[in-house]
């Protein structure tokens, strides 16, 4: 009993941070394809729509919001089957880990996923609950939440991972990388082919 159980942790750990970041992905993916022609309604220095863009049966917020919180699942999950709800456990873990990955004992890493948890989770409350908010917001705070986000899931499932889910990750992460790219430079090219307005 005592080893199923301990299997059970193991897998649930394993695969709600796996579902999460798959789901993550998905959105991102799905918000980098979608028409750069401005919506009426948004301002000019927001990267996203305001409106409820579906990928299947959820809308994308409903999406981001599972996925966020699959990975606080996952949280509780590690902590409760790897750390026994130690905060010194997990931090001695996370030591360990970047130790034997990066070659530097660096535990600090158990508070830049606490952050990673708060920063989602109030990027995903706000724009579940007020998306007019969240599309409005500026530029510049759009990409420093997402590009924290990315950051970190980006260590999560390649740095932290090998064999086949770090390849996958690589791939993902390309993919990600170029859409972006050819965003900015979907979004470059409207901007300086708009018209301008005659001021006589």
């Amino acid at each position: 009993m005592i080893g199923r159980f301990t299997l059970f942790g193991q897998l649930a750990t394993l695969w709600t941070i796996r579902l999460s970041l798959a789901c993550y992905a998905c959105v991102l993916i799905a918000l980098l394809t979608e028409p750069t022609e401005p919506t009426d309604g948004v301002d000019d220095e927001s990267e996203e729509a305001p409106g409820p863009n579906r990928l299947g049966p959820f809308t994308l917020p409903q999406w981001w919001a599972i996925s966020c919180g699959l990975f606080l699942i996952h949280v509780g999950l590690a902590f409760h089957y790897y750390h026994h709800w130690s905060h010194a456990r997990a931090f001695e873990h996370t030591a360990a880990e970047t130790q034997r990955l990066l070659g530097v004992r660096f535990g600090y890493g158990v508070y830049v996923n606490h952050l990673f948890a708060i920063v989602w989770t109030m990027d995903g409350a706000l724009w579940l609950l007020a998306p007019q908010l969240h599309a409005r917001r500026s530029r510049w705070l759009h990409r420093i939440v997402h590009g924290f986000l990315f950051f970190i899931a980006f260590n999560g499932a390649v740095i932290f991972e090998d064999g086949p889910v770090r390849w996958f990750g690589i791939f993902v992460t390309l993919l990600i990388a170029g859409l972006w790219l050819r965003r900015q430079l979907l979004v470059s090219t409207r901007v300086n082919s708009s018209p301008t307005m005659d001021a006589s």
